[in-house]
């Protein structure tokens, strides 16, 4: 849930990625993976040891007015010293964390992953045989094996497959991978590449079976395919996971900026944009509100509805009536 929650998802998205490696801390497997994340503060004073800070006495034999000023300058670079390695901290501990998933180290000690997964290189070989063992499997009863939250995900697999949704062949997986723990659930992901072309993050849970794929992330999961969405407009409420941005399309019901947050809506593989809109003042205002402080583009799982009208607006304006997640992945439901 990194870095975060990294990782390019759809083709041509518009997603600030962020390209580091390794250990992430529980805040960036959640842009990736998502960013309210708070700015580590840099101290503001130095405590210098007493050591340095006694008059040395001038060694015999030198002047009077050499040894002192020596000393002075000694004591001038060890405090500049200091001072750099604690900003330099500070700076490390803020960069680490990321936008959207995992705000700190993976914690090993939670008993989740194998002892025996520890080793980076094995690790890397389990992800990637995971992810092929998905890929290879040619039904819905070999593939629930391969992935987290069997029972949820069955059906949704079987509405995947009778909707007719082209299956995923890989083209190539990056060797790199990204470690997080997010709301005690260790989890891992890297970036894979398929034959259409599209990149996408494959994140894994790991269990005491190994590593079980997240699918719905990993397909862009929804009820509704998200063309017949904006084509029909339908009244009901459904969750989409999608890329954000704020924006200024004001217009029909949606006409007062004092009463409404805009932002422009798009789904991964950018096949249709819809503009969804939040009553200013809200909570739910506030909370987005912050998350796009850290980025003007978000990952998110937004739930939308249409207006109940019996033609579909043209410019498909919808209200978002909730912030499933930050992050295209669902920890829980």
């Amino acid at each position: 849930m990194s870095s975060s929650p990294d990782a390019e998802h759809g083709s041509g998205t518009r997603d600030r990625q962020d390209s580091r490696r390794g250990n992430l801390p529980p805040r960036k497997a959640r842009k990736a993976l998502a960013d309210m994340v708070p700015r580590g503060e840099i101290a503001e004073d130095v405590n210098v040891p007493e050591w340095l800070s006694r008059d040395v006495p001038p060694l015999s034999g030198v002047g009077a007015e050499g040894v002192p000023q020596t000393v002075r300058w000694v004591r001038l670079i060890l405090c500049m010293g200091m001072l750099a390695v604690t900003v330099a901290l500070a700076i490390f501990g803020y960069s680490s964390k990321m936008t959207g998933a995992p705000t700190s180290s993976l914690d090993t000690g939670s008993g989740s992953i194998p002892k025996s997964r520890q080793d980076m290189q094995g690790k890397r070989e389990d992800l990637h045989r995971a992810l092929q063992a998905f890929l290879s499997s040619s039904t819905i009863d070999e593939q629930i094996e391969c992935v987290r939250h069997p029972d949820r995900t069955r059906s949704r697999m079987e509405l995947w497959e009778r909707r007719g949704e082209s299956p995923l062949t890989l083209d190539s997986v990056n060797n790199t991978f990204e470690d997080a723990n997010i709301d005690n659930a260790d989890l891992s992901w890297l970036s894979v590449t398929f034959t259409d072309g599209s990149k996408r993050t494959a994140i894994f849970e790991w269990t005491p079976a190994g590593p079980k794929l997240d699918w719905e992330s990993l397909v862009f999961y929804s009820a509704i395919p998200w063309k017949d969405y904006l084509q029909h407009q339908p009244p009901e409420p459904q969750v989409f996971r999608v890329l954000c941005q704020p924006d200024d399309y004001f217009t029909g019901a949606f006409l007062r900026p004092e009463d409404w947050v805009c932002y422009q809506v798009t789904d991964p593989q950018r096949n249709g944009t819809c503009w969804g809109y939040v009553a200013s003042g809200s909570a739910l205002a506030a909370t987005l509100g912050r998350l796009f402080e850290v980025s003007e583009t978000r990952q998110l799982m937004v739930q939308l509805q249409f207006p109940d009208e019996e033609e579909a607006h043209p410019s498909a304006q919808a209200v978002i009536v909730r912030l499933v997640s930050d992050t295209w992945m669902l920890l829980d439901e």
